[in-house]
């Protein structure tokens, strides 16, 4: 994916910085990890697996906090104005 450089921005910019330094330490791990044996592939199978249970977790919390902020701004009742 290529992206226009005069329409990106600074979130963008870090957002991208973030998940490649992410990408770029994960794979220089697994090789390392992996390199050691059997013990290398217990940890990488073991942080895999901590990342996968982690992540599904802290999706999950976002989901709620995104429903209860969607909630809290619906009026639980209707609210009736007169105008005489």
């Amino acid at each position: 994916m290529t992206t226009n450089t005069n329409t990106r921005t600074s979130g963008q910019a870090f957002g991208s910085a973030i998940g490649s330094t992410a990408a770029h330490t994960v794979h220089f791990v697994a090789v390392a990890l992996t390199a050691t044996g059997r013990f290398g592939a217990d940890v990488v199978s073991g942080s895999a697996t901590g990342y996968q249970t982690t992540a599904a977790r802290r999706s999950a919390e976002r989901m709620a906090r995104a429903v209860a902020r969607e909630a809290a701004q619906q009026p639980t009742h209707a609210i009736a104005v007169a105008i005489a």
